[in-house]
């Protein structure tokens, strides 16, 4: 804003200048002409401004409310800024406000800050304000009446330190001011309130609610509520009211009683007491509120009492604990016979305290609400117990009985380590806490006991199959207590009175239920759960399987064309369907990849009886039926599967649900049930097919199971390689058009679009269609050849042909549902393709006028569009498709070659027995080359990389190529793979594992390729040189067992395999790795080199039974399902960094280091500083230290992990071979980091949660030398430097740049130096009392 340009320091502002020249020049600064004024008139001195944080901070923000003085007259600070900043001094100010022609204003009045009125007379206003500082002359007041006349006062002289004041009226009213609200000072003053507040009062000191009751209602006050008056009116039963009053009553029949909703029949002075008048009534409503009124006065209110006898009465809770000197609340819920009110019956709660001595015992009564239950809350002030009785008033021998243990804090209690539901197989940690009720010291070596409250429910079903283990023992039981019998878990506190179980189970849900046996005298110690046992209940252990969410294409319900064929799973597929795609994701919303799901349809397996589908699900490659019916869907990377509904019967409804099995011991493969995450895609209706539209697509892509660019048509494979655009009339699910409605393709139009940058040459061939005619700009012709601008297009034209030309007759009228136009070029280039068409109905009229004429190629008439069966033309648009062509002649195929995938065709066609794959060679922008690939020929290979390839079958390669992909022909890379033999080597690096399940799986019966998985791993082992590296990638083998046996010192590699196939290894001197991303779904370990059998992967189970010797390493992100051992020895190990889900250890002597199977957890690292504050260009050794017990990999070695500090990187060191403590042993240098706050964080690569997670904290550098001290810089109007002494220290003396200062322009207090208008880079130094060498202020 421009009114602060006076905020930017001494140097660059002049008002700064001339408040700092009033602290160098005290005369001046005495001068009446540079006093400030605030709004509300006060005055200010500039010291007294800039020694004020308050008034300074006020200053700066509200500078243009200030008034500054000049020569007896004030003017506005941003006038004065303006001047001062145009080049005005102290010595010309005057000058220049002349010169500007600014106008002065008087000195402002000191308007008092009035905070309440304590009356107001005809004469004047007496009022109150805030302490005066000083002596205020000529104070004032503003008054305004209720009319908003301004009531002027006669200013008056107040003194230092005075707090109240009256202020007379100059003129005096003719009468005193009684009604309306007047102002005074800003405050208001409302009579009519005061009035108001008056009658309350009065009527809160005759201790009449009812009184009071109505002077809230007369002065407007809102949510009165007549039923908080006390008891002025009380129901004795159902048909008897009391009215109390203060004073004794002679005549009743003076009274006029009345009650809304009830009949009074009769009222009369109570025989007792005098002052109590007894009213009869009708039946009252239970619970229902009434109200008592006194010649139309309000005189209390009452809750009705019910007639109704309860035919029982529960204590809703028998053991409660409370907290002495807290409230406790007990309920009691009463059954009443059927159709009579649970509202407003008497209850009453008998209450025996075990000790009287310190304890009250207390009997009182509450009515039940509207669900039967009536409440009490009462407190105790003494740790004991007491038995409360419950029991209705008007039954007292139907009762209840419960407990309530009073204690100076909680006696038991038990807490849960986690929240939220566990995943099966996991554990949920309770602690239970049992202290001393008189005085809650832990009470240790108790005996406490556990139960499920599922298993203890009547009837008794064992309801929960979950298992409660003592962590300190290891007994685990399935605790149940029935009439008879009963099991139960006994823990035994410790020193801190605590004990410490988990839970246990799967697709299951149990409640703890702590209790101490025997405690209290109502209660026996016989080892069964009593309900009015001290006890506790504990947080629920829910265990669910893994949660999914699922994603559709279509999740609305939409119309698909009944089938017409019959379908036979995995051999004759339906005609008419729609394909679903569901996919799926885990709870951390990441993708199920190479996952399973369950599908079936909905309505066939629902609960109803009245619903069900003749809908289908069709089986094929990817969607095996299972025994139950439902189809299993394999999931790609993406976790993502597609499917086909179908159905032979019109008007039926298929909604397809999708779930993941959870396949354990408690759950059926292949069924829903209902702990299984699941959900439901949009629902089929099947009718009739209906025509709705037409598609165009490249027919080459997809027919060859290729992609991207073509070569020229002169190029590799020639005609064969080019693409075809055909339209194809589409019905109402977008599946080809096929039923016999007779609708054909009367005419085709085509669009060709040239988007690339040079003029393109094309051939055009036709099939099923004749072109009439072909606009090129203004030309228009039937040249099948033609040249297309850049940014220019043609339009082909033409009318269909859809019957035999020989005969003259339709033989298929299918043939009229599609047409191609193919499109060859020898010029590189882009084209957008578009196309549309017309369609009509086909007549079997031969009159021409009843139809449109159809033309063989020869113009013979062979048909007739339309006619009798007369359906009007219809026109479709059928999309784009855009396609490029480059210069990509075949290579040399003696050299070597590196390049990018930019098109690829995978069919074998007859003058082509491989595929081939087009690269645009690395290195370049234009130039690109043909490969022709085929097993048979060259070795082909797949991986992430140039340096991780394996041998791979034609399929492998081919299911995995995509565009963007790396090609490596007949390099060292790719040579130095597999066996050296005269075979052409091709590499295919497919880092981003795409694979499109629907590509070509490679011809090899044309190229009689039949070598097998094992046979691949056989070879890959038997020419693999000793100490090298095998990688093995056995995507694509499907559900069969393979066998990795070997003798060599080998390092083998798993870089892919199918989730259906086992591996089993058997290889006495060879070591394993499972790769990142690989799922492997049964591991048998036979024998391994006593190395390690390492895990970046998924091994859904792992099966040991290797009695030579191993060692396994499950990384930080990996995960092992379910881990078998039947081997064990002193010297083998199993290192867990990552999730271990289950283990099953025959032997009982497994140790596994790190986290424990179960947890799937890490632990949260803590990262301290041993110091907030570091004045040195070095960190001292063990001044960081990092605490993870995740990172103690190694029980035999001390390791080391990395922090970083600001820029700088520092290694710590463990202090010990198994401590997880780490600290840097050296100092460290951070000389090359500024002064200032420094952060250093510790990367914790799995925390509690399972999660990564950054941990930080921050020291100050403040390195310093000699007598350096840091002085703490603060900016704005009038900059500020602060320097902290010692205890003790004096200044003596202060140097600006040089230029020592007078005593008066710095002050020290709080031992806190303090020096203003000091610019950032000013040089300051200051000498103390008794210390030669002066210190020097380092600015931050």
């Amino acid at each position: 804003m421009a009114k602060n340009k006076i905020y930017k320091g001494m140097t660059k502002t002049a008002i700064a200048a001339v408040l700092a020249s009033s602290l160098v020049a005290p005369s001046i600064a005495q001068a009446a002409d540079h006093d400030l004024y605030d709004s509300a008139g006060n005055k200010y001195t500039v010291e007294q401004i800039i020694f004020d944080n308050t008034l300074f901070s006020d200053f700066i923000f509200n500078l243009h409310t200030y008034k500054y003085e000049v020569n007896g007259l004030v003017y506005g600070a941003d006038a004065i800024n303006n001047l001062l900043n145009a080049g005005a001094t102290q010595e010309t100010l005057a000058q220049k406000v002349t010169e500007a022609g600014l106008k002065g204003e008087a000195i402002p009045t000191q308007t008092l800050k009035v905070q309440s009125i304590v009356a107001i007379n005809s004469v004047g206003v007496e009022v109150t304000f805030e302490t005066l500082a000083e002596d205020k002359l000529g104070a004032s007041i503003t008054v305004v009446d209720n009319t908003g006349k301004t009531i002027e006062v006669t200013p008056i002289d107040l003194s230092k330190g005075q707090t109240t004041a009256t202020f007379s009226f100059v003129s005096p009213l003719t009468e005193e001011p009684t009604i309306g609200v007047w102002t005074v000072g800003g405050v208001k003053y409302d009579f009519d309130a005061k009035k108001q507040l008056d009658a309350i009062l009065n009527a809160a000191a005759s201790n009449s609610q009812v009184a009071l009751f109505n002077a809230l209602i007369a002065a407007g006050i809102q949510n009165v509520k007549e039923a908080n008056i006390p008891a002025y009116v009380t129901a004795i039963n159902a048909t008897t009211v009391e009215v109390s009053f203060d004073e004794a009553i002679s005549d009743v029949k003076a009274l006029d009683f009345t009650i809304e909703g009830l009949t009074i029949t009769n009222a009369a002075i109570k025989q007792t007491d005098a002052k109590t008048i007894v009213l009869t009534t009708s039946a009252q409503e239970g619970g229902k509120v009434y109200t008592v009124k006194e010649s139309d006065t309000v005189i209390g209110t009452f809750t009705g009492i019910s007639s109704v006898i309860p035919t029982a009465i529960v204590l809703d809770t028998k053991s409660t604990q409370g907290v002495v000197g807290k409230e406790v609340t007990v309920k009691a819920t009463v059954t009443v016979p059927d159709g009579q009110s649970k509202a407003g019956i008497p209850v009453t709660f008998n209450i025996d305290a075990s000790n009287n001595n310190l304890n009250k015992d207390l009997v009182a009564e509450a009515l039940t609400d509207n669900n039967g239950v009536a409440t009490y809350t009462y407190s105790q002030y003494a740790a004991y117990e007491d038995v409360i009785v419950a029991y209705p008033t008007g039954n007292a021998s139907l009762r209840e009985t419960g407990k309530v243990y009073w204690g100076v804090k909680p006696i038991l209690t038990v807490a849960s380590s986690t929240t939220g539901d566990a995943a099966n197989g996991t554990v949920k940690t309770y602690t239970a806490t049992y202290v001393n009720e008189l005085t809650g010291n832990p009470i240790s070596g108790a005996t406490i006991y556990v139960n499920f409250q599922e298993n203890m429910d009547t009837p008794v079903t064992n309801d929960t199959n979950a298992v409660a283990t003592d962590v300190t023992s290891g007994i685990s039981v399935t605790p149940y207590q029935t009439a008879t019998t009963e099991k139960f878990l006994t823990l035994k506190t410790n020193a801190k009175g605590e004990a410490t179980f988990t839970v246990s189970g799967s697709n299951t849900t149990a409640t703890p239920v702590v209790w101490v046996d025997g405690k209290g005298s109502a209660t026996t110690a016989d080892k069964r759960f009593e309900a009015t046992e001290l006890q506790t209940v504990a947080e629920a252990a829910k265990f669910v399987g893994a949660q999914y969410t699922f994603k559709f294409n279509k999740t609305e319900t939409f119309d698909v064309p009944v089938n017409g064929n019959t379908v036979v799973d995995n051999t004759t597929a339906p005609n008419k369907y729609f394909e679903y795609e569901v996919e799926v994701l885990k709870a951390d919303g990441t993708a199920y990849a190479g996952g399973t799901a369950v599908v079936d349809i909905y309505e066939n397996i629902d609960d109803s009886l009245s619903t069900s589908s003749n809908a289908k699900i069709y089986g094929e490659d990817k969607v095996v039926k299972l025994a139950s019916g439902a189809y299993k869907l394999s999931l790609d990377k993406d976790g993502k599967a597609k499917f086909k509904v179908y159905s032979n019967t019109a008007n039926t409804i298929g909604t397809p649900v999708v779930w993941v099995d959870i396949n354990d011991a408690t759950n059926q493969t292949g069924k829903l049930e209902k702990e299984e995450s699941n959900a439901k895609a949009g629902s089929a209706v099947f009718r009739d097919e209906v025509l709705s539209g037409a598609k165009l697509t490249d027919s080459t892509i997809s027919s060859s199971k290729g992609a991207g660019a073509y070569a020229l048509n002169n190029q590799i494979g020639g005609e064969l390689y080019q693409p075809v655009y055909n339209i194809r009339l589409k019905d109402q699910a977008g599946n080809n058009l096929v039923s016999t409605n007779n609708n054909v393709i009367a005419n085709a139009t085509y669009v060709l679009t040239n988007t690339g940058s040079s003029e393109m040459t094309v051939r055009l061939d036709s099939s099923r269609f004749t072109i009439e005619k072909v606009t090129n700009g203004t030309a228009v012709n039937t040249n099948p050849v033609q040249t297309i601008a850049a940014g220019q297009s043609i339009t082909v034209y033409g009318k269909a042909l859809y019957a035999d030309v020989t005969t003259g007759t339709l033989t298929d009228y299918t043939q009229g549902h599609s047409v191609d136009l193919k499109v060859a070029t020898t010029t590189p280039g882009q084209l957008k393709v578009s196309g549309s068409v017309v369609t009509k109905v086909y007549g079997t009229t031969t009159t021409s006028t009843q139809g449109t004429p159809i033309y063989d190629s020869s113009g013979n008439i062979i048909g007739y569009v339309g006619g009798s069966t007369g359906a009007a033309s219809n026109y479709f648009a059928a999309g784009d498709v855009t396609t490029q062509w480059v210069d990509a002649p075949e290579i040399t195929y003696t050299q070597g070659y590196t390049g990018k995938v930019v098109g690829y065709i995978t069919k074998k066609g007859a003058n082509a027995q491989s595929g081939h794959v087009i690269i645009q060679l690395d290195g370049s922008t234009n130039q690109y080359r043909t490969i022709d690939y085929a097993a048979n020929v060259q070795q082909l290979l797949v991986g992430e990389s140039l340096s991780n390839l394996s041998v791979a079958t034609e399929k492998q390669f081919e299911t995995a190529i995509s565009v963007g992909d790396t090609i490596a022909y007949n390099t060292p890379a790719v040579n130095s793979v597999g066996t050296l033999n005269t075979q052409q080597k091709l590499g295919l690096v497919n880092t981003d594992k795409s694979s499109d399940e629907k590509q070509f799986e490679g011809d090899n019966t044309q190229n009689n390729v039949t070598t097998s998985y094992q046979t691949l791993i056989s070879n890959a082992l038997a020419n693999a040189a000793a100490g090298s590296t095998v990688n093995l990638n056995l995507t694509g083998a499907g559900a069969q067992h393979l066998n990795i046996t070997t003798t060599k010192n080998v390092h083998v590699v798993l870089t892919g395999i199918d989730n259906t196939t086992t591996l089993t290894v058997d290889a006495t001197n060879a070591d394993l790795t499972v790769e990142t991303g690989v799922t492997v779904n049964t591991l048998n370990v036979k024998d391994i080199k006593r190395g390690t059998l390492t895990n970046k992967g998924t091994i859904t189970t792992l099966n040991i039974s290797d009695a030579n010797g191993y060692s396994i390493v499950n990384n930080l992100s990996a995960t092992i399902g379910t881990l078998n051992i039947t081997a064990w020895s002193a010297n083998d190990s199993i290192t867990n960094n990552g999730t271990i889900t289950t283990l099953n250890d025959s032997t009982n002597q497994a140790v596994i280091t790190g986290n424990q199977p179960g947890s799937g957890t890490g632990v949260t690292g803590t990262l301290a500083l041993s110091a907030p504050t570091v004045s040195s260009a070095t960190l001292p050794v063990n001044f960081i230290t990092v605490t993870d017990a995740d990172l103690n990999v190694d029980a035999t070695k001390a390791e080391t992990v990395d922090v970083t500090v600001g820029s700088v990187t520092v290694t710590l060191t463990e202090t010990g071979v198994n401590t997880g403590v780490f600290q840097n042993t050296k100092t460290v240098d951070i000389n090359s980091l500024q002064n200032g706050t420094i952060t250093v964080t510790y990367a914790d690569q799995k925390n509690a949660s399972g999660v990564a997670e950054n941990i930080t904290q921050t020291f100050t550098k403040t390195e310093l030398t000699g007598n350096q001290v840091i002085g703490i810089y603060t900016g704005g109007l009038i900059s500020k430097v602060e320097v902290t002494l010692k205890d003790g220290q004096n200044v003596t003396g202060v140097t600006v740049d040089g230029v020592p200062l007078a005593t008066t322009d710095y002050k020290v207090t709080n031992n806190v130096l303090r020096l203003v208008n000091i610019a950032k880079t000013a040089k300051i130094t200051f000498t103390v009392d008794g210390e030669a060498t002066p210190y020097e202020v380092v600015i931050q």
